[in-house]
Formats: structure tokens, sequence, C-alpha cells
């Protein structure tokens, strides 16, 4: 096994003291990617078999009101609760969540597109955003300020490639080609991953406090200790804070490109599939079977673009992001959604193709996920541990899902206008402000970090 020092020569942001505690960060995000991608695509499917795209935009409203239920109950575990147990429960409240589905659709297949389908959509939204943000909050706990300028790009690729691998799992067993199981059985493989995640997270806490270059402000003592405060302190604190305001307004833009780049492919994926469905009728086959292809057609759809999205993402983190936040700042790294959102919609609104959208969502996904994330998340590493946690759950899970919501229904509204201009009309002005505060925030955290 080759030696830590030969490793690090080939790693020249890895300092002495981190590889270890860098690649179970890695493994950790790994396990969480995987866990939420090998369901995306059934949560997907499960929305189309709704029936129609106005009962999705009420689903993303009741996720809304979910996410705010959420943020009180993980701001209760957080003020009550050492790190350790609430990283722990909020994983096992999940697990046991995504069994509650499987054992029902294991029983009444049916129920995917009725009562548990609808269920299954919303807690698996909630489910999305609440690891990642406790992921990325735990890695603002681990490590400071000027490690984490050079250590989340690589272990945002190791949640990269579970996102790929997750994609794959699904693909390969929705594609009715070969070896394939009845797709609510991603519901298992996904507990088992998100059980692994917390064996990981706990070894990457134990590990990172103590890399012999660690700051008193990130001890293990002072990160065990139980943080206290009321479950609503998120709230106040994102609302008295400009700081948080500034991050806040991530979320916001990228929650309003990404669902208008959500109903467009909904829209084009429900009548591709719809037209194969109609086919397979007029070539004899009985509903139920036609029912049951549509569900399998759907889930392999929405992979294959999940597919395309994170190859994009990986691209961008092995090749740009590191680069963009040593050589460039962090300002830069926290720009680049916005600057890309400005021609994506332009593009959108010109070619409105299945293609033409998967390819916009790729390169979306990598200016989002690949680049502008690991640097929204240094951010946090100059905050409180309170805000690290409960801020950070309100702005990751109901900011991010009320904006959701609220363009689901804008909409609707703005293609009833028919007209091409009417969406870049309003993501322009807001991607452009985005653009002006990723450099105030990044001047803030120089100050903060001092």
């Amino acid at each position: 096994m080759p030696k830590p020092s030969r490793i690090l020569r080939h790693l020249p942001d890895v300092h002495a003291g981190e590889l270890r505690p860098m690649l179970l960060a890695a493994g950790y995000f790994f396990c969480v990617l995987t866990a939420i991608m090998v369901l995306r695509p059934l949560r997907e499917a499960m929305g189309l078999a709704q029936g129609d795209l106005d009962k999705i935009r009420w689903l993303f409203a009741a996720t809304a009101g979910a996410m705010l239920i959420a943020t009180f109950l993980f701001g209760w575990l957080v003020a009550k609760c050492k790190r350790r147990t609430f990283i722990t429960i909020a994983h096992q409240v999940l697990c046991a969540g995504l069994l509650v589905v499987w054992l029902i659709l294991q029983n009444a297949p049916d129920q995917i597109g009725g009562g548990t389908g609808r269920f299954y959509y919303v807690f698996h939204s909630v489910m999305n955003l609440l690891v990642v943000s406790l992921f990325w909050a735990l890695m603002a706990d681990c490590f400071t300020f000027e490690q984490s300028k050079r250590l989340f790009p690589p272990i945002a690729i190791g949640g990269t490639l579970g996102a790929i691998f997750g994609t794959l799992i699904a693909e390969r067993l929705s594609d009715g080609k070969g070896f394939e199981v009845e797709v609510h059985h991603l519901l298992i493989i996904a507990i088992g991953f998100l059980e692994l995640a917390v064996l990981l997270a706990m070894a990457t806490a134990r590990t990172a406090v103590a890399s012999p270059i660690h700051d008193p402000t990130h001890t293990s003592a002072n990160n065990q200790r139980i943080i206290g405060g009321p479950p609503w302190q998120g709230i106040t604190d994102v609302f008295s804070s400009p700081y948080l305001l500034g991050i806040a307004a991530f979320p916001v833009l990228t929650s309003i490109v990404s669902t208008m780049l959500y109903f467009t492919e909904a829209r084009l994926i429900s009548e591709a599939s719809t037209a194969h469905v109609n086919t397979a009728l007029m070539n004899g086959m009985v509903p139920d079977q036609a029912n049951a292809m549509k569900n399998r057609l759907n889930t392999n759809l929405w992979a294959n673009i999940n597919l395309w999205g994170q190859t994009a993402t990986l691209l961008a983190q092995l090749f740009l992001t590191s680069r963009i936040m040593r050589f460039l700042g962090v300002g830069a790294a926290l720009a680049a959604m916005p600057i890309y959102a400005i021609g994506g919609v332009i593009a959108l609104a010109t070619i409105p193709t299945l293609a033409a959208v998967i390819w916009i969502e790729a390169g979306f996904r990598a200016a989002e996920r690949g680049i502008m994330k690991p640097a929204l998340a240094t951010l946090y590493t100059v905050v409180p541990p309170a805000q690290r946690y409960k801020a950070k759950a309100f702005i990751d899970t109901f900011i991010t899902r009320g904006s959701d919501t609220g363009t689901a229904f804008l909409e609707g509204k703005l293609k009833a206008i028919n007209t091409i201009w009417a969406i870049p009309a309003l993501i322009i002005p807001l991607a452009a402000g985005a653009t002006g505060v990723s450099w105030w925030l990044s001047a803030q955290q120089r100050k903060r970090a001092r």
C-alpha cells in the first residue's frame, strides 16, 4: 500500500494529517448521494404517476410545509442533543420512512400513483435537502476556513461519484433489459447506503479534529457540546444577519432555475413516455402492463438525465472547481452558477426540446453542484455552530423548497403568457444580482476569518 507521503505528492492541496479525514468525508458524501440519486428517478416517476403537472405543483407546496415542520424538529434535536446523537437520529428517521414506503409498495404496488406515491414524493424531497445540508454543516464543523478552500472540492467529488453510482443503479435496474427488479426495491438499497453514511460521518468527525493543524475553534470538545437555543433560532438568525441572508439568495436563485428546468423536463418526458404507451396499447398490450412500462420508462428517462448532469458535475469538479477557488477565490466560484443561468435560460427559451434541455441541465448542474455548492459550504466555516446547523438547515430546506413552490405555480402562469422571453425576463435580473452578492459574501467571509 502506498505511503501517505507518496499520495500527498500527487495531491498538492492536501497537507499532512488531512488525507484520512478528507477521504472519509468523501466516502460519507458518496454514500449520501448514492442513496439520494438511486431514489430520485423513482420520485420523479411517482410525480408523473399523479397524472398532470398541476398535481406536482401542489406536491411542491406540500413539500414546503413539510420542510418547515422538519426545520423545527431538526432545530429541536440540535438544541437538545450532541452532534453524534442528532446526526444519527436524523438518518435513522429517514431510513424508517423509506422502509415504511417500501412495505406499503411491496404489498400494494398500485399505490405508486396514489397516496403512498404522494407521501413518498414529499418525503424524498425533504430527505434530499436535509441530508445534504447536514453533510455540509458537519464539514463546516470539522474543517477550518483555510482547509475548506482546499479540501471541499475533492470531498465534493466523492459525492458526485456517489450520485453517478446511484443513478447507474437506478438506470440499470429500470431499463427493462436483462437483470431488473421492481423499482420500489431501490428503497432498500438507499437504506443501506444511509446507514453506512452514519458510520462514515462519525469517523470523519473523529479523524478531522485530530488533524495536527486544526484550530481551537474546531476542537472535539467544542463540537461535541450541546448547542442549545430554541428550535426556531435558525429562522431568527437568518433574518437578523445580512451575511446569512446573502447566503440564502443562492438557494432561491438555484430553485427558480432548477424548477423551470424541472417542469420543462417533466412535460417533455411525459409526452415521450405517453407516446410509447399509446403505441404499446395499439399493439395489444393490456393496460396494467402499459402502466408498469410507463413507470419504468419514466424512471429510466429521469435516470439518464441525472447521469448526464452528474457526469458534467464531475468534470467541473475535476478540472475547474479547485482552480477557480485557488486562483480566483470563493466569490468567482459562487458567481459561476448565476452567470451560467443567464446563458442557460436564453438557450432554453430558444431551443425547448428534450435533447437541448438535457444539455442545458447538465451545464447548470456542473455550475451549481460542481462549483457553487462547495464554495457556498465554505461560507459556513466562519459562523457559530448553531448557525451551521439550524440556520443552514432552514436555508437549505424551507427557503429552497419554498422558492421551488412559488416558482412551480409561477411557471404555470408564465406558460400561459405564451412568450419565450417570460422566463428569461424573470431570471436574468436575479442572476445578475446574485453575481454581485457573490463578491460581497467573499469579502465578508475573509473579514470574519481574520
